[in-house]
Order: C-alpha cells, then sequence, then structure tokens
C-alpha cells in the first residue's frame, strides 16, 4: 500500500516539491505537528485533488483551521482520525460562514465552530430518502476537539447514512451537541435544533462499536 506519515515540526512554507509529490500520489496520509498551514490539504497538495485517499490521520496541527479548501467527497476515504486540533473551525474552509450577510472577512470567529461536511446538500439530493457520506468510511476518531458542535450540519430531514461505518471513538469533545445537527432558516439566521448525540435519523447498518467520552 502507498503509505506517507509526516511528522511536520517546521514550516509549511519548508516543504519541498518532492514531499507534495509524494502526498498527491500516497493512499495513507498521517500529518503530525504541522504547522504554517490554516487549511491542512490545501497547503499540501498546491489544491489538487485526493480523491485516492483511503485513511487520512491528522493530529496535532494547532493552527489548522479547516481541513481542505473545497466540498471534496473523499469517495475512497475508509478511515478518518482527527485529533488534537484546537483551532479547528471546519472541515471544509468553504462552509466557516455562518448563515448571516456578513461576507467571510468580517466573521473573526464566523459565528460558530463546527465541522461542517455540506451546508446546502438539499439542492442536490431532494429526490433521495437517505445520504450518504464518506461512502467508503469505516472507522471514524474525533478527539480532543474543544470546539467541535458537529460533524455535519444539515438543513434537511432526510438520514444521514455512514453505510461501512464499522467502529467510531468520541473523545473530548466537550461542546459536541450532535453528530448530525439539523437546523431551520429563518431569514439570514440559522437556528441549530438541539436533540441526543445520535438521532433516528443517523444510519450506521454495520457499527459495533461506538465509544464517547469527555474527560
Amino acid at each position: 500500500s502507498r503509505t506517507l506519515k509526516l511528522r511536520l515540526n517546521t514550516s509549511i512554507d519548508d516543504l519541498d516539491h518532492g514531499i507534495k509529490k509524494l502526498v498527491k500520489r500516497t493512499q495513507y496520509l498521517q500529518l503530525d505537528e504541522l504547522k504554517g498551514a490554516k487549511i491542512a490539504l490545501k497547503e499540501l497538495t498546491d489544491e489538487e485533488r485526493l480523491s485516492h485517499l483511503r485513511n487520512l490521520h491528522i493530529q496535532n496541527g494547532l493552527d489548522i483551521e479547516s481541513i481542505t479548501n473545497d466540498r471534496n467527497e473523499f469517495p475512497e476515504l475508509q478511515s478518518l482520525t482527527l485529533q488534537g486540533l484546537p483551532q479547528l473551525v471546519s472541515f471544509c474552509s468553504q462552509d466557516k460562514i455562518d448563515a448571516t450577510s456578513l461576507p467571510q472577512r468580517e466573521l473573526p470567529l464566523f459565528g460558530e465552530k463546527e465541522i461542517i461536511l455540506w451546508e446546502d446538500i438539499e439542492e442536490e439530493t431532494q429526490v433521495a430518502m437517505t445520504l450518504s457520506l464518506f461512502p467508503q468510511l469505516k472507522s471514524l476518531v474525533l478527539k480532543d476537539l474543544q470546539h467541535l458542535r458537529g460533524f455535519c450540519f444539515i438543513s434537511q430531514n432526510k438520514v444521514i447514512e455512514f453505510p461501512f461505518m464499522k467502529s467510531m471513538t468520541i473523545c473530548n469533545c466537550s461542546n459536541l451537541e450532535g453528530f448530525i445537527c439539523r437546523y431551520t432558516r429563518e431569514g439570514n439566521q440559522r437556528i441549530s435544533s438541539q436533540g441526543d448525540l445520535f438521532d433516528n435519523k443517523v444510519g450506521f447498518p454495520q457499527t459495533h462499536t461506538i465509544n464517547e467520552t469527555n474527560s
């Protein structure tokens, strides 16, 4: 398998072209102590897609605010671990804006700090009763993400399914309101509905283990 593990105790600007070329080819990518990068994968790949990734592990990135710069679906991703990212605002940098009329540059805190995969997916999937996020994902670890409020925020009442998920660990995510958080819009305002961590609109047909702890 094509595996690349990088412990980057230098600035992202110091990475040479050879390292970035390896990142583009790997299927198993582990990044540790990535410095100087606010958008982790964009800075490493010069904005090329990483749709071939099967395993992604990012940890101890003190500057990282988001993981990618666009709404890549990562169709082959089987394992995702995000750990020790205290500044993480969103999975996708385009989704950091709250539902207001202000431009992003005027929202220093972006209203909310959360991981958002698809902000307005209803326009693309109105005919589907079930939405599948990360269709190949088998393992998910969310650890030490103090600002995380939800893994995915959507504005529709459909079942969100992770068809091949077998294990999930959520640890020390003290602000987590729900795994899938739903909201309604009133004008320019977005109103989140709070409920259980997992409601009956989240499907894990093959999941064997779910661990959730807060220290």
